[in-house]
Parts: structure tokens; sequence; C-alpha cells
């Protein structure tokens, strides 16, 4: 690629996203523009992919290249009928991953497509988890929710790399200045939810907004030692990803007519796009055992080849952990 006037053309069957090759196919340059100039061949059209039921497709075999028989990729598909992700990969050329997918793309797009949601009351408690940077290309991240008549509505998200608090908390306080804004969100209670797993980082998080003018109306969620924040044991990441889904499949997630994101570096447009395409590929990956002494490991990610998760993780914690809120009423029953 360092000659100057020469062209470099690729060809491959995609295999899972944390593959070399796929990385490039979804490589961004300075502008986060495809870096490459790609033509990708599926044998399944889109609205098949998205009810997964790609395996089924017949709507592109009027495509196939002249030297492949339409007759004999049917007896391939009955050959393979159970291999399905192989038959996926290597005769209808779609991306495979080791993991599973845990929330349904059709459920999470149809989030940011649906009309806004409208509130006509006032709000009485806003939920703000928080995920803070763990390294790498993580970032600190916020996701405000409210709960209403059994539904989950988004009403702010930001995200910003930042490795220490002097980076962020401008970011955090400036959030929930913008989130009470808000006509029906002015006499809220600002329930702080931040994950405890790195260090001090949710100690940093309660000093800041404890100290700030919000702290009149904010609480900070504590764990069972009454310590700032929450710790996402596995267990937890578990539940989490089966609360967020129960409201999934319940079509029970919207976003709010009002939606907040003070970073400065980030379209409103854009981070609901990073928040879609994080939920749509976290996974369940299965690590099978080593010896026949270890049972299988189960891990919740969206760290796959490259990508973030920090939005989707964000969320999630907010499902799950909005419940301890009300259910905790000896530590919070002062703000009920």
């Amino acid at each position: 690629m360092e000659m100057d006037r020469t062209s470099l053309i690729c060809i491959s069957t995609v295999l899972g996203s944390d593959n070399f090759y796929s990385k490039l196919l979804m490589l961004k340059d300075e502008h986060n523009r495809p870096f490459f100039n790609t033509f990708e061949f599926f044998l399944a059209c889109q609205a098949c992919i998205d009810a997964g039921i790609a395996a089924k497709c017949v709507h592109k075999m009027h495509e196939l290249p002249h030297w492949q028989s339409s007759r004999k990729h049917d007896r391939i598909r009955h050959m393979m009928k159970d291999q399905q992700s192989l038959l996926e990969r290597e005769t209808l050329g779609l991306m495979q991953d080791a993991g599973q997918s845990i929330f349904s793309r059709p459920k999470v797009k149809a989030i940011f497509t649906k009309p806004a949601y409208v509130f006509t009351k006032p709000i009485h408690h806003i939920f703000v988890s928080i995920d803070p940077n763990a390294g790498g290309d993580s970032r600190f991240a916020i996701c405000s929710c409210v709960y209403e008549s059994g539904r989950l509505i988004i009403i702010g998200l930001d995200a910003k790399a930042a490795k220490y608090p002097a980076q962020y908390e401008s970011l955090l306080l400036e959030h929930l200045e913008q989130i009470r804004k808000n006509e029906f969100c002015k006499g809220a209670t600002l329930v702080i939810m931040p994950e405890s797993n790195l260090g001090f980082e949710s100690h940093h998080i309660q000093r800041c907004v404890m100290r700030s003018r919000h702290a009149r109306y904010s609480v900070v969620m504590t764990d069972k030692d009454n310590q700032p924040g929450l710790c996402t044991t596995h267990p937890i990441k578990e539940a989490m990803a089966i609360k967020l889904n129960d409201y999934l499949v319940e079509d029970a997630v919207f976003v709010g007519e009002h939606f907040v994101c003070v970073n400065d570096c980030i379209s409103v447009r854009q981070i609901k796009r990073e928040l879609c395409d994080e939920l749509c590929e976290y996974k369940e990956m299965t690590e099978l055992a080593k010896t026949p002494f270890q049972a299988a490991k189960k891990t919740y990610t969206g760290k796959i080849g490259g990508l973030v998760d920090d939005l989707a993780v964000c969320l999630q914690l907010n499902a799950l952990w909005h419940l301890d809120f009300f259910k905790a009423a000896d530590k919070y029953s002062s703000f009920y």
C-alpha cells in the first residue's frame, strides 16, 4: 500500500467479527468513513437476515453467477440443514461469530425507529447509570432512564474517553444539569448508579456529584458494605442482560422526546446509532472447558474485534439496578 499508483484487491469468505479480515471491512479512517471500498455479496436478503431465517432465504438466487446451479444450492442447503452457521458463512457470505447475540436486532432497531416517547406528567426519579473507563478503547459512559407504566425510556446518553476524574467530571455534571431542564424532570430525584469494579472510581463519582449543586436532589446507590457503587459480577451481568431482554421482548424500550447528549464531539444521532450497534453486537460467548474436570465458561461482552460496549452495558445496568433502589427501602425510602 505504500507504493504510488497501486491498487490492493482482497477476496475472502468472512469469518467472525474478531477475524483480522473482518476488521479490515469495518475499519474507518480519521473522518469515520470506510477505509476501504468494499463489496459484500450475500446470498440472503436483508429482511430474512433480520428475521433470523437467512438459511431459508431464496430471494437472491437470481444473483448467482452463471457457473453456479440453483438446484445444487438447494441440495447443499438440505445437506447442511443441521449446520446453519457454517452454511450461512460459507455459502451465503454472512459473518458468523463464535458467540450468540443476546438481543434481537429487529427489536433493538425498533427502539430508534418508533416515535419518541412523550411525557405527560411529572417524573419523580431519573436513574443515571455510569460505566467508568476500564482502559484501552473503553469510555466513560452515562445512561439516564425513566421508568413509567412498565416502560423503560432512555432520556440521555453520553460517552467520553477519560482516564482521570478531571476528564469526565464536567461532562457528568453538565449531563445532570441538562437532564433536569426538561419541564417534566425539574422536580425529579437523580439516582446515581455507578459501576464499582474499578478501584475508587465510584468514590470519585460520588464526591463529584455530592459536592455539586445537584447534591440536594441526588442520591448515590451503595453496595451491601455501604460503599458507593455496585459491582458487576458474572451473575449480575447475566441478570442485567436478561432484564433488558425482557423489556425488548415486550417492546417496552423507548427514546424520550427531549434527548440529552452534552458531549460536543458526538451528535445525538450518532450516539443513538452507537448504542444501537453496541446492543446488536453484544454477545454471550462460551469458552469450552480445557480439561474434563472444568466446566464451560460463559461471558457477556460486546468487545469483539476492537468494538466497545460501554453504552450497552450502561443501559443494562440501568434496567436491573433501578429495581434495587425500590427494594432497599431501609436505605432509600426518604427519596421515594
